[in-house]
């Protein structure tokens, strides 16, 4: 009996046998598999550069990989390049992986997805949507988690931008201590540095100076050369602001030569606000031209204004005029951003509060325990989310009033900016500084100089003016004489033709569009900045622009003179929050 159990016992185990050398052989791929990853992941903490040159080098083999293994690698690949101060500028990939991780794919790499999913929207100027991904990825990590304490860095970061000085402050202190109980010396020196960034926008110069020394040496110490860098030029605007000239210049020279800062644009915006004011004005003007040359909006509006008024005073008319129109280009795009970007911030605020709300209700409804006080605390919920709706309603409604009274406000100020009235108040001004300079005696050097200063700066003001006068009326002229106008004035005159017929056909529209951006070529980007206009509007804005009056507005647009003065008043109030006569509307189309 024995020859059939060993028959029996072989039948079964070679066949065993040979399933786990298989499944052994599988295991030992699919570990060999992810040790690649794991190395690169390691990799990409040290040298993303390296990471991403690794990355690219398994591309082509991803097609025989399996899902998980894809996924991860494009998580890695989003990690490098964001370690690479690489901007993302898309969301396709990161929305597609938080969907992974929190469906089927590894739940220990859901925080690590929420958290890129926060940087992604950084990048992308979604504050509210980076605070919500930050927040989660804060909710799926432990109170020892490394990642928790990095996602309090870039909260704290969000935070500062909306100007909560003592709640960022809190998030890089929380985020520094733990960095330093780990002894990461890297991430201290960034929270050192935020820190400090909260200090000064407190008007704390002293202890933010320290905290940037503090930062600086932790930096020298790891050899991170861009934030050394940065960190330097910091210092250097340190004694900028506190008149110290000096030493702003000798750490702005420290910092120049450091080619990879991380913010280029605020480095040479400092130095050349310090070779301003000692005097080094060929310096002054090479930095404002290496400013205008970068990505940041508001260091080329400022860059741009300086430029103009520099060319402008030696006389160099050409390049004054257009650094003053770039001027005014990136003050609309700076409006533009208001009007986009304040709502978004003010709702992250309110989402970010809200949840601190929640968190601390929750918290006591369990230590109770009891159904009263569960119902309590529900009615409780209820009502601060309803004083929060009605909050947030309200701070909507006043930020857009806010809005339309700045867009008002420049409005008013463009076109008084470009008015003989303007050149005549500046020139009752010099006259008065003329007075004043002749009645001040000789020995007060410095009043004179700042007189004589004040005298030149209206003396170029009025000078842009006139240009700008100057170019406006022959525009003007270019335009009346264009064909597309004679035209349209030749419809209208044309007494041989009924009044009903009177209608333009949508090419001479699309002529009409184009010869008006053509002689003013910021008029439609002005409107569409201001507000929402439909295409009948605009219409109505291109008649105004050439001349033609209300009552022919309503031939061409086949409308009642009614409806043309209800669309002119309705478009000032879109625009500017207010109800006004249809004329003022008018006033303000010819002013663009």
């Amino acid at each position: 009996m024995l020859y059939p159990t060993l028959h029996v016992m072989k039948n079964i185990l070679y066949p065993a046998l040979i399933l786990s050398c298989i499944i052994f052989c599988c295991c030992v791929e699919k570990e060999a598999r992810t040790a690649d990853l794991e190395r690169i992941d390691n990799i990409a903490d040290i040298n993303p550069r390296h990471a991403l040159a690794m990355l690219d080098s398994i591309r082509p083999l991803l097609t025989e990989r399996n899902e998980n293994y894809r996924n991860h690698y494009a998580l890695l690949r989003l990690k490098a390049e964001d370690k690479a101060f690489i901007p993302h500028k898309t969301d396709t990939v990161i929305l597609r992986l938080v969907r992974y991780y929190e469906s089927t794919g590894d739940k220990r790499l859901l925080p690590v997805a929420y958290y890129y999913a926060g940087r992604v929207y950084s990048d992308m100027n979604d504050d509210t949507r980076a605070l919500q991904y930050y927040q989660q990825a804060v909710s799926h990590t432990s109170p020892t988690d490394s990642l928790r304490y990095k996602t309090y860095h870039h909260i704290a970061y969000l935070l500062l931008y909306q100007k909560l000085y003592d709640k960022s402050h809190d998030m890089f202190t929380r985020s520094y201590n733990y960095f330093k109980s780990a002894g990461d010396k890297t991430f201290q020196a960034y929270n050192l540095f935020g820190i400090a960034y909260c200090l000064q926008r407190t008007g704390r110069e002293n202890q933010a100076v320290e905290y940037f020394r503090k930062a600086l040496a932790l930096a020298h110490e790891t050899g991170n050369r861009p934030l050394a860098t940065d960190l330097t030029s910091q210092i250097a605007n340190h004694y900028y602001r506190i008149k110290d000239y000096a030493k702003a210049e000798k750490y702005i020279r420290l910092a120049l030569p450091g080619t990879d800062s991380i913010n280029a644009s605020a480095m040479y915006r400092i130095a050349a606000n310090i070779y301003e004011k000692t005097g080094r004005t060929d310096s002054a003007v090479i930095y404002n031209k290496l400013t205008y040359a970068t990505d940041d909006i508001d260091a080329k509006h400022d860059a741009s204004r300086w430029l103009a008024h520099h060319y402008l005073k030696h006389r160099d008319f050409d390049k004054a005029l257009r650094y003053m129109d770039e001027y005014e280009n990136y003050s609309d795009s700076m409006l533009r951003v208001i009007n986009t970007e304040a709502v978004a911030r003010i709702d992250a605020i309110y989402r970010y509060d809200l949840r601190e709300k929640e968190n601390m209700q929750l918290r006591q409804r369990l230590m109770k325990g009891k159904y009263s006080v569960y119902v309590t605390c529900s009615v409780a919920v209820a009502a601060i989310l309803l004083l929060g709706l009605v909050v947030l309603y309200m701070k909507k409604k006043r930020q857009t009033e806010l809005v339309r009274f700045k867009n008002e406000n420049t409005f008013l100020r463009h076109a008084f900016e470009q008015s003989m009235n303007f050149i005549e108040e500046n020139n009752r001004k010099i006259s008065e500084l003329n007075l004043t300079i002749a009645n001040t005696t000789s020995k007060n050097i410095k009043l004179v100089s700042e007189l004589e200063a004040s005298k030149t700066q209206l003396e170029n003001l009025n000078k842009i003016a006139q240009i700008k006068l100057d170019n406006k009326k022959l525009a003007e002229a270019r335009l009346e004489h264009s064909d597309i106008c004679t035209k349209i004035f030749a419809i209208l005159n044309d007494k041989t033709v009924p009044d009903s017929s009177k209608k333009l056909p949508r090419e001479y529209w699309q002529l009409l569009d184009k010869e008006v951006n053509s002689y003013f070529p910021k008029f439609k980007n002005r409107l569409t900045s201001l507000c929402r206009i439909s295409e009948h509007e605009y219409r109505v804005c291109l008649l105004l622009k050439i001349g033609v009056r209300p009552k022919d507005i309503a031939l061409l647009t086949n409308k009642s003179k009614n409806a043309i003065s209800s669309t002119r008043k309705r478009l000032y109030f879109k625009a500017f929050g207010k109800d006004a006569e249809p004329e003022q509307w008018d006033i303000f189309i010819r002013s663009l």
